[in-house]
């Protein structure tokens, strides 16, 4: 049918520096019976320790997953709700297979794609350097001949938008092209190259009538306060629970990343540089999904003088981001004190609140027993 439309249910990702986990968050928040899981997760994060001094890394900002560091796609292929399935970016190409069709009927069987493509022919992201973008499609419309699908595109800043069915086709033959152009080179001669498919799926514990009612289950996919005031508690990195993470000597995890950004901004300003947006935005980031954690958890637990102030700690990280930007725009050297002197504030803010939030949730679980 020339006026056939699929689209699979998506959300604005409230994590997104960077396109793995915008898919992430995009795909997991728009469906409730997933969100306590997400819950329950996505709270300790790391860094690399002295961030300022790691190159082209300066902005890696990620959550914990265990001694994985920032394996690509390790969050997507562990997840419990997606199934994720793999191919070599030009498998469709080596079989002849036509990409918009074998798209089409995979989102009509309710998979999402993660692919790559050559942004310099999509007309929307109005670029002229070929360099490997990765797209999250989540539907298409026949009528309008075109897939709807999103990216950091313009500025930086992830949006949902269309492609034309013709502009898809010939930015993923290019970006394979692009590729073998440039086996020699060890920055892409090393990168994952994958063609991917997820699908969001009930999890096997869930499924299974084995796991039914018990301990498992509970934790993993009801919301757990045990687990979230262990989690905070991880993150303050307070006594009895950040021996693991004190010592280690490649990375900086917690309330210490507050450390190694206001590091990077003096570093910045000592050479008059500007700063890497990507670490202060996925730090604020990981606070407004704190602040939706707490807001679910207030129906729940008596958190309801944690929330306002816990929103006015977002609103000092908005106010961050609009000074990195302006900082990187005028290069005024007032704004770098201005903005170190707001971190600080923010640091002594969280750990009070959330220190609070753990007393609560642990006298709360306490009376229920």
């Amino acid at each position: 049918m020339l006026d056939e439309m699929t689209v699979l249910p998506k959300e604005d990702p409230i994590i997104s520096t960077v396109p793995r986990h915008a898919i992430l968050f995009s795909i997991l928040l728009a469906y409730e019976q997933s969100k306590p899981w997400v819950y329950n997760n996505f709270i300790q994060i790391h860094t690399l320790k002295n961030l300022y001094n790691a190159g082209w890394r300066t902005g890696a900002f990620d959550f914990y997953s265990d001694l994985y560091g920032f394996i690509q796609y390790y969050q997507l292929q562990t997840n419990p709700w997606l199934q994720m399935h793999k191919l070599p970016l030009d498998f469709l190409q080596m079989y002849e297979i036509d990409i918009v069709n074998f798209i089409k009927q995979g989102i009509k069987k309710n998979t999402y794609f993660y692919i790559e493509a050559d942004p310099v022919l999509i007309s929307v992201y109005q670029r002229h350097l070929t360099l490997p973008r990765e797209l999250f499609i989540y539907g298409y419309s026949d009528k309008e001949q075109c897939f709807f699908f999103g990216d950091n595109i313009l500025d930086g800043k992830y949006t949902f938008q269309k492609m034309s069915y013709v502009e898809l086709t010939a930015g993923y033959h290019s970006i394979i092209e692009f590729y073998k152009n440039n086996s020699e080179n060890e920055k892409w001669a090393t990168k994952m190259k994958w063609f991917l498919m997820l699908e969001f799926t009930e999890p096997i514990f869930k499924r299974d009538t084995i796991f039914n009612n018990n301990y498992l289950y509970t934790s993993l996919f009801t919301i757990d306060p045990i687990k979230i005031s262990n989690d905070i508690n991880e993150y303050l990195l307070e006594d009895g629970y950040a021996l693991a993470y004190r010592h280690n000597p490649g990375y900086s995890f917690g309330i210490h990343c507050y450390d190694e950004l206001i590091k990077c901004i003096e570093h910045a300003k000592e050479n008059c540089a500007i700063l890497d947006i990507r670490a202060h935005h996925f730090f604020y980031s990981h606070k407004k999904l704190m602040l939706q954690r707490l807001q679910y958890l207030e129906a729940l637990y008596p958190l309801q003088t944690i929330v306002p102030p816990y929103q006015i700690l977002v609103t000092e990280f908005e106010r961050i981001i609009s000074l990195t930007v302006k900082l990187n725009i005028s290069r005024n050297n007032t704004i770098y004190d201005r903005i170190v002197a707001i971190y600080h504030v923010c640091k002594h803010m969280e750990v009070d609140l959330l220190r609070q939030v753990v007393h609560i949730l642990m006298k709360n679980q306490k009376a229920l027993k």
